[in-house]
């Protein structure tokens, strides 16, 4: 039976890429989906920092009152800057690109129907002990072939989290990104118009410092006849 995990992300899949060749072609008929990042970051700023110092005097003793703040730095990681953030991980450039999703991986669509897997650095993992859905499939046989075909529509909430790790890469600064965010992704599975949505929040090291994250995914992909 195909979990609500399978239908979230059935937008089909790429195989992965070489080093001789780094762009893979989409497999005929079919793409992942199209994937949008909002997240939000907070890095230290000040840490114990003395705002005031008031001094008290008593007829028996002085009493010195300090004040003191941390502060956190807010800013925005979306779908550029994580694509920013693939290419120092992968010391590498993808222009033009867009980030995708298909199956339990992450692409750059670049030129033409070309794919770079960054599976290695961004992947999903999922609670598969922990979901829930709804669908229909229509089985269809004729004396030579067998089809699958995914009809009607699914909704459904599961367990997940995003992680994000190129420790085994030698990133273009040096310095290493990991970090995983946990939440829930709910879905829509129509069969012309897939869509996901994560929201999860987490924290790690983004280049080197260390960051709190959290925000949203969304994800939308086409699968043209549901066949697989």
């Amino acid at each position: 039976m195909k979990t609500f995990l399978g239908l979230c992300f059935l937008f089909s899949f790429a195989t992965g890429f070489s080093a001789e060749n780094p762009w893979e072609t989409w497999p005929p008929g079919s793409r992942p989906g199209a994937v949008r990042i909002s997240l939000i970051s907070y890095v230290q700023g000040d840490f114990e920092k003395v705002i005031s110092v008031k001094t008290n005097f008593h007829a028996s003793h002085t009493d010195v009152v300090t004040a003191y703040q941390s502060t956190l730095l807010r800013g925005r990681i979306r779908t550029p800057d994580l694509i920013a953030l693939l290419e120092n991980s992968f010391h590498t450039n993808f222009p033009d690109s867009k980030l995708l999703c298909g199956g339990h991986s992450f692409y750059l669509a670049g030129p033409g129907t070309n794919l770079f897997d960054v599976s290695a650095v961004l992947s999903w993992e999922f609670d598969t002990s922990l979901f829930s859905s709804r669908y229909r499939t229509i089985i269809s046989e004729t004396e030579t072939t067998n089809s699958v075909s995914m009809k009607g529509v699914s909704k459904g909430l599961a367990a997940l989290k995003l992680i994000y790790n190129d420790t085994a890469l030698q990133p273009a600064d040096g310095k290493h990104t990991v970090f995983k965010l946990s939440g829930t992704a709910s879905e829509n599975y129509y069969l012309a118009d897939p869509s996901f949505l994560f929201s999860g929040h987490g924290f790690g090291t983004v280049r080197g410092t260390n960051t709190i994250l959290k925000g949203t995914i969304k994800g939308s992909g086409d699968s043209p006849d549901g066949t697989y």
